[in-house]
């Protein structure tokens, strides 16, 4: 058994590290090695696919568990009937993975297409969902822990939206009001730590940079409080318009930076201060974006969801948040359209279903 295990997994890698010959579609590995392989079919725990290493046409079948979540999820919803079982099984598989809002998702459409079969399963649905809500409330914890107050409120925000009948989402606000202390109890330390190494340093070079980056930092925070009242609000109007508010400012922000840049002279330090803030607030505007593209997602706004992801994309092409929610619009999009087409009604405007 073990001997079986291990040739499956070579066949495996070897599927992973050969090159696209005549490849229909992208599998990736839990290691982050990608192969283009034609899938012939699929299982609830594993793909069945074909692939080439010079002339010889290789079959084999991949697990699950070798492949990463997201990946095996994409390929089996490719693939998979549009049956209750087989939506149910890859809510089961989301739920383990930690695809925990997909999974929600899932759950839902086999509901839809076989009440009775789901009936059965409502405690087991439940009892995954507490268990996933108590796991985010545990990572937004550790987040938190670590300092990533924005990254922790963003979860929270999640639980309440997804999974708003949850006994454990009783919790957000009593934890969101935790963060906004933690944070304003950091930010005073952040700052008197660094006046206390400007006073170690050399204090009139240092209370010149400080002079010079103090208008852009409140500015900063000026926008980031506009975000955080985007974060807080119920009305998902208002939300935008505050978020639309901060990615105004933190535009002006970044212009102000380049100009500051190009005045700054040879002092190489404020240089580096310069560009540091330039990150942070690059970050800033890109989840600003994400954050707003994904009420549009919510409320069916599938083109306007995708400019705020390209815009994003715009400040910075490397960016992992804003790459994976253009992603997640596309695939949004692409259940849509199949969907459309089910039911033959039109799809997004000025989209051409296929």
């Amino acid at each position: 058994m073990m001997h079986r295990k291990r040739i499956l997994t070579i066949v495996v890698l070897v599927a992973l590290a050969a090159g696209p010959a005549f490849a229909l579609e992208e599998i990736i590995g839990k290691d982050g090695r990608s192969a283009m392989v034609e899938v012939l079919e699929t299982s609830e725990d594993s793909l069945t696919v074909e692939y080439r290493i010079g002339e010889t046409v290789v079959k084999a079948v991949v697990p699950a568990r070798v492949l990463d979540p997201y990946s095996f999820y994409s390929s089996r919803k490719r693939h998979m009937a549009d049956t209750a079982e087989d939506h149910l099984a890859l809510s089961l598989f989301c739920f383990r993975s930690g695809l925990f809002i997909l999974g929600k998702r899932h759950f839902d459409m086999a509901a839809v297409l076989n009440p009775e079969l789901v009936s059965g399963r409502a405690a087991d649905h439940t009892v995954l969902c507490e268990d996933c809500v108590a796991k985010m409330l545990a990572e937004a914890r550790v987040l938190a822990d670590k300092g990533d107050f924005g990254e922790a409120e963003f979860l929270l925000t999640l639980v309440v939206d997804v999974f708003p009948e949850t006994k454990a989402a009783a919790e957000v606000g009593e934890l969101l009001a935790g963060l906004d202390a933690r944070r304003a109890k950091q930010e005073e330390a952040e700052r008197a730590a660094q006046m206390e190494k400007l006073a170690d340093e050399a204090r009139e070079a240092a209370a010149a940079r400080y002079g010079a980056l103090k208008p852009i930092a409140d500015a900063r925070e000026a926008a980031r409080k506009l975000y955080q009242q985007g974060l807080r609000a119920r009305n998902q109007s208002t939300a935008k318009g505050f978020l639309e508010q901060a990615i105004s400012q933190y535009r002006a922000i970044l212009e102000a930076i380049n100009v500051r840049r190009k005045t700054a002279g040879p002092d190489t330090d404020l240089a580096g201060d310069l560009l540091d803030l330039e990150k942070a607030v690059l970050r800033d505007v890109i989840r600003a974006h994400v954050v707003a593209g994904g009420i549009s997602l919510s409320r069916g706004a599938y083109n306007d969801a995708e400019q705020y992801a390209r815009n994003a994309l715009s400040f910075d092409p490397e960016s992992a948040e804003a790459r994976d929610f253009l992603v997640r619009v596309q695939t949004a999009i692409a259940y849509k359209d199949y969907i459309d087409v089910r039911t033959r009604r039109p799809s997004v405007p000025g989209r051409v279903t296929r």
